[in-house]
């Protein structure tokens, strides 16, 4: 009798410590499973936020390479041009030679300071 009631202890102690293990797995398990779906989310939060960043990249980058192009053409059409007027500008321009009397615009200077500087520049020979 005193056997089967120290086995009817320990069986009961046992019962209880896997009672107790698995309302502890059981609760680890809704924690893990929990876990499990927000990294879900956030994993496909971040796939779908990259989808849209290589997206505008790739907008981006066709937006830019449209420029460039433009720029370019621009750039050989200037270049062209530019070689083909270079020759006419270079022969076609006559230096003018410079003259005294300061560096006034005539267009700053009124009629009278004209005639003062003509008549105070002119000095007679003695």
């Amino acid at each position: 009798m005193a056997f089967l009631e120290r086995n009817l202890e320990q069986l009961t102690n046992v019962q209880k410590q896997l009672v107790e293990q698995n309302s502890q797995l059981k609760k680890e398990a809704a924690v893990s499973e929990r876990k499990l779906v927000t990294r879900n989310e956030r994993i496909q939060s971040l796939e779908s936020m990259l989808q849209e960043a290589q997206d505008n990249l790739i907008v981006q980058t066709q937006k830019f390479e449209t420029n460039l192009q433009t720029v370019r053409g621009r750039l050989e059409l200037l270049r062209s041009q530019n070689s083909q007027g270079a020759i006419a500008k270079n022969f076609g321009r006559i230096a003018k030679p410079l003259r005294g009397n300061g560096a006034v615009v005539d267009s700053e200077v009124s009629a009278t300071e004209k005639q003062e500087r003509r008549s105070s520049s002119w000095i007679p020979f003695r």
